[in-house]
């Protein structure tokens, strides 16, 4: 947290840096797309989701995105 005169600032770097440890994705490069473009997708290729996991994650990056 930063202090100033007529302002405070909140910095989450590491939230964000413990959230994409979480996720398993803490070694991930940065890329302008979130996906390869026209790949396609089928239920066979994807492997199961942790629903309890997942949620936790998309909360903390809501929670991320508004503080």
């Amino acid at each position: 947290m930063k202090q100033g005169k007529d302002t405070v600032t909140l910095r989450q770097h590491a939230y964000a840096l413990k959230l994409l440890e979480r996720a398993r994705m803490g070694d991930c490069k940065a890329a302008a797309t979130l996906m390869e473009e026209q790949i396609k997708l089928s239920r066979q290729s994807v492997a199961k989701v942790d629903a309890t996991r997942y949620r936790s994650i998309v909360g903390g990056l809501r929670w991320l995105t508004r503080t």
